[in-house]
């Protein structure tokens, strides 16, 4: 009996633990955004603090602007005995040594693609890209040598750079930073340097933080950054030289299955609505038509123009006020292209450029057709209203250039103009009766203090 009672505890505990797990999971899943975001971020960065006791130690926050960052990690000295050995088995004699990729130490490209990964999904909040590593050199410094100010791109689009230091001379130390400073800037000695945008002389005073980034001068720390940061070198003195390595990651999206097909084209649908749905085939649907806001003129207006007519509305008034112009400048800044990933023979992947209608629809003619016969109606019915217009104010003249108001458009004025003065005398009406309670309200308070203090007089000389 004891067995059973102590069985049936152990599955009570376990039912009440699963019970647990399930609430946190739910409640985890409730907290959990739908869409990702990155985590490289202001609120990510967000820091909470208090003010001085003086003030009672009120909380205050503080958020930084984020515009871009860099990763950095600790490469164990092993990896970079390797890599001193493979840079001194290379027969270049010059400052930029080439290292193939295939003989790169596998160890540190491991850790370089971790941390760009890291850093990347940091940036982007999403992980549906693939790194590879596109070049790698390394970098013999002597005295004197100066590395100017230089972006090395990736093959791809978007991708990261890094940098490492392998070894520094006996002038060059962390104690470095230490020291005074050289230079109006005020810089070290043989520093790194990432500049992510052009400084001032005004941007201390303007509340505005420096763009250039200096690196510790410290061997085996591995920086990432993104592609587009450029860097630069100072020169160092003393005897010695300085080796480095430095490298290029390309960052491609991942191909398209059919899941992502469809909700890129439900989004380019959902916000577009440039093509119908008729049975199993897709048909360009009629662009919306131009607003009448601003082709309509009123006819009780007065004269804006010289010459006393309304202006034409043709083609420039037309291309500024249509929706459907403006909607398919933005469909085709957004959805032009996109990021693929193609196989080739060999086995490996390589990157491309992709219109988006090829990747919705199977048919890559068919969508250019779409879109093609969206365009063509657009032209004809440009060319139809423009023509038209043309014809009606040739064959009256008279009417186009001096418009005579109709009975109905002057109705519709005379009726709006009686609704605006019923509307004010209205508010006016509103606005005295408030006037009225007002003085009314206050004239009784001031009653019931003349009052209240005769009242106490009275009680005072009863007493």
């Amino acid at each position: 009996m004891e067995e059973l009672a102590l069985q049936a505890e152990i599955e009570q505990a376990r039912r009440r633990r699963d019970a647990a797990l399930a609430s946190l999971a739910a409640l985890d899943a409730e907290a959990k955004p739908e869409v990702p975001v990155p985590l490289v971020s202001a609120a990510g960065l967000l820091q909470r603090s208090c003010l001085s006791p003086q003030v009672g130690r009120l909380p205050c926050e503080l958020w930084p602007f984020v515009f871009s960052c860099i990763a950095r990690a600790a490469v164990p000295e092993a990896v970079l005995g390797r890599l001193r050995k493979q840079l001194d088995a290379t027969e270049s004699q010059g400052k930029l040594v080439p290292l193939p990729r295939a003989g790169l130490d596998r160890d540190f490209q491991s850790v370089l693609l971790d941390l760009c990964q890291i850093l990347a999904v940091a940036l982007r909040g999403r992980r549906d890209f693939t790194l590879d590593l596109d070049e790698a050199w390394g970098v013999v410094q002597k005295k004197g040598d100066y590395f100017p100010m230089e972006a090395r791109r990736a093959s791809s689009q978007d991708g990261f750079g890094c940098i490492m230091d392998l070894d520094l001379p006996p002038s060059l130390s962390i104690d470095n930073h230490e020291r005074p400073t050289k230079g109006s800037y005020g810089f070290h000695d043989g520093l790194h340097n990432l500049l992510w945008k052009g400084d001032r002389t005004t941007d201390k005073d303007d509340l505005v933080q420096p763009g250039i980034i200096q690196l510790e001068l410290r061997v085996g720390q591995l920086y990432v950054f993104p592609d587009w940061v450029q860097t630069i070198t100072y020169p160092f003195e003393g005897p010695g030289q300085r080796r480095w390595i430095a490298a290029t990651v390309a960052l491609t999206e991942k191909s398209l299955g059919l899941k992502a097909r469809q909700r890129i084209l439900a989004k380019v649908l959902r916000e577009s609505a440039w093509m119908a749905s008729e049975g199993e085939e897709w048909q360009p649907r009629d662009p919306p038509f131009p607003s009448e806001a601003l082709r309509s003129q009123r006819r009780w207006e007065k004269k804006r123009h010289s010459l006393g007519g309304s202006q034409p509305p043709w083609p420039d008034l037309w291309q500024a006020d249509d929706v459907s112009l403006d909607w398919l400048r933005g469909f085709l800044a957004k959805y032009r292209t996109v990021e693929m990933v193609a196989t080739r023979s060999a086995g490996r992947e390589s990157s491309r450029r992709t219109r988006v209608i090829d990747v919705l629809l199977d048919d890559a003619k068919s969508g250019e057709d779409c879109l093609q016969s969206f365009i063509s109606r657009l032209e004809h019915r440009l060319q139809a209203e423009s023509k038209a217009h043309k014809e009606r104010a040739r064959e009256e003249p008279e009417r186009a250039r001096h418009p005579a108001s109709s009975e109905g458009d002057v109705a519709a004025a005379v009726a709006r103009a009686k609704r605006r003065a019923s509307d004010q005398k209205r508010r006016q009406a509103q606005v005295r009766e408030a006037s009225a309670r007002a003085v009314k309200e206050e004239a009784g308070a001031t009653k019931k203090k003349r009052r209240t203090r005769v009242s106490r007089i009275r009680g005072a000389w009863a007493d």
